[in-house]
């Protein structure tokens, strides 16, 4: 598949192994297991993500990323940092490939 192509109307994959989505995307089981998704991150506050899919062994995680790129006394370099860091948690995990922002 093409880089930056969508996935499903919820979901964009940015690169290999990474993609933005939104709420109805972590939902759906068959973009999940079809994109090798082992983990949930979401990136900012204000909402719930119903954790449904724990049993198929996803998970779930909370970092305030919106704020932290919002916050304009943090380094623009720092913010590339935290994105690479968490594409850098990706590529360690053995059993899954992928990882959905939201």
């Amino acid at each position: 598949m093409q880089q930056g192509a969508w996935i499903a109307a919820e979901a964009c994959k940015v690169r290999d192994g990474l993609f933005l989505g939104n709420v109805m995307a972590v939902q759906d089981p068959g973009f999940i297991l079809s994109n090798k998704i082992c983990t949930v991150i979401k990136c900012q506050k204000g909402f719930t993500v119903p954790k449904r899919l724990r049993s198929a062994g996803v998970q779930y995680s909370v970092i305030n990323l919106l704020e932290a790129f919002l916050d304009p006394s943090i380094p623009d370099d720092t913010k590339d940092q935290m994105l690479e860091g968490l594409y850098q948690v990706q590529q360690s995990y053995s059993f899954c490939s992928s990882i959905v922002l939201l």
